[in-house]
């Protein structure tokens, strides 16, 4: 009986403990429905307070010096000049003069311009110059080298009074500082004039003036340019550019001789006969309008272009003979022309 009971003891030990070992790897051990069989679950923790951060950090930044040191030299060294700073958005950032450098406090880098304000005699000047870190900067201004230039080289007027003769002038400088120049002409005879009477050129530029001719003129003469700047200081001066007469002016003369008749008085003791004439003597240059010295028949004139000259000579004449005059000569001339030379009778025509 008591081996039975053992046996059967013994046996229900082992249907417990293989069941034991097969609920570790089942999800449902003896019919029971469990997620991880019989194992012993981990036990996970959950916070029950979840930090908010509410603010943005703030970075303050280090600005670092810049230091312009702008140079301005036109015939020497210049201070005093006025400048500004624009950084690479586009913002002044400084407006001051050149007298000593000058430190800007730059929180960043870049492409910097500096303008030369327009400061008599300077106009605006403009140079860029790449800030890749702190510390000294040189920006550099100059203005040298100044020359005139004229087209065409050399001048011809032409003979009639108002003729217009067109001038270009040039005006060159080196250097990155922009001086204006006041163009002025000068050297010529007064018989001509300029228009306009100054001009004001930018460097490495070119403008027009107008020569006319407002007045007989036949020499040839000179024309002088000069520059300078607009508080007068001077620039350049141009040496004599030939102005020459292009033309030749061809003088001529007529003349002729009128009897006005013969006045017999005086009869009563012997008969006296005077006899005049009137003499004429006209002068033509082709419309130049130029003045003349002339002397007929003994008396001086000034003619110019269409202009004439009369004497009236007369001859009194009795039975011995006749006096003051001969009937047989004609009157006589002298014109002296510009350059100096004459003509005078017999001949008719000169040139000059």
């Amino acid at each position: 009986m008591k081996k039975i009971l053992l046996n059967s003891t013994f046996g229900f030990l082992i249907i417990c403990i293989t069941a034991l070992i097969s609920c570790n790897h089942s999800t449902a051990p003896l019919g029971i429905q469990t997620s991880n069989g019989f194992d012993v679950p981990t036990q996970t923790w959950t916070p029950s307070y979840t930090p908010t951060i509410t603010g943005t950090p703030t970075i303050t930044p280090i600005a670092s010096p810049i230091i312009f040191n702008v140079t301005v030299n036109y015939g020497g060294v210049k201070t005093g000049v006025s400048y500004n700073i624009v950084d690479q958005a586009g913002v002044t950032v400084a407006t001051t003069t050149n007298t000593v450098p000058y430190s800007y406090a730059a929180y960043d880098f870049g492409t910097y311009t500096i303008n030369i304000l327009p400061n008599n005699p300077y106009a605006l000047s403009s140079q860029t110059v790449l800030v890749t870190g702190p510390g000294l900067v040189t920006v550099p201004f100059s203005s040298s080298g100044w020359s005139l230039s004229t087209n065409p080289s050399s001048l011809i007027y032409q003979s009639s009074s108002g003729y217009q003769t067109p001038v270009t002038v040039l005006y060159s400088a080196s250097g990155n500082l922009n001086v204006p120049a006041v163009i002025t002409a000068g050297g010529l005879a007064s018989a001509f004039s300029v228009s306009p009477s100054s001009l004001t050129l930018q460097p490495n530029t070119s403008g027009p003036l107008t020569i006319t001719k407002g007045a007989c003129y036949v020499q040839n003469t000179s024309l002088n340019f000069s520059a300078s700047d607009n508080q007068g200081g001077s620039l350049y001066s141009t040496s004599a550019i030939a102005f020459n007469k292009g033309f030749t002016v061809n003088v001529n003369l007529s003349w002729n001789s009128a009897n006005n008749g013969t006045v017999v008085s005086g009869c009563g003791g012997g008969c006296v006969y005077t006899t005049t004439w009137t003499d004429t003597l006209q002068l033509s240059d082709g419309g130049l309008g130029c003045s003349y010295s002339v002397n007929f028949d003994g008396s001086s004139y000034t003619l110019s272009n269409g202009q004439s000259a009369t004497s009236n000579p007369s001859a009194i004449c009795t039975f011995s003979g006749c006096t003051n005059y001969d009937p047989n000569s004609p009157p006589t001339w002298s014109v002296t022309l510009p350059n100096g030379s004459a003509i005078t009778y017999p001949s008719t025509s000169g040139s000059y």
